[in-house]
């Protein structure tokens, strides 16, 4: 079983870096398997929101991100992440292994102009 103790450790609504508009593919998987493929709709180096209707997330649910490129194939960038907010568009999520990967997502993301699908 998943331990949830960091996501609720993790819960709280400061930033300490300002989310950029980023569109990307994205597949999520839950419990090893996949929840679906979805956009983001923004991002920083702390978390990220997914537009993920219909998605049956919940609030600590410990969910990996697995970026997709244009072709629709798994990248390299692989994050742990937790969910720690629900909407009716999507999830927010707080990313575990934060900033060198997310950083690097974001980087190649608008250096090499990855698309969303």
């Amino acid at each position: 079983m998943y331990d949830t103790s960091q996501v609720r450790a993790r819960r709280v609504d400061r930033r300490y870096s300002a989310r950029q508009m980023l569109r990307l593919s994205v597949e999520v998987r839950k419990q090893h398997r996949s929840v679906g493929c979805f956009q983001t709709r923004d991002m920083d180096v702390e978390g990220a929101f997914i537009e993920s209707v219909g998605s049956n997330l919940k609030i600590n649910d410990i969910i990996e991100l697995l970026f997709l490129n244009a072709a629709g194939e798994a990248t390299r960038d692989r994050m742990l992440a937790g969910v720690v907010r629900l909407a009716a568009d999507g999830v927010g999520v707080v990313l575990f292994d934060y900033e060198h990967k997310a950083l690097t997502v974001m980087r190649d993301a608008t250096l090499l102009g990855t698309p969303a699908r």
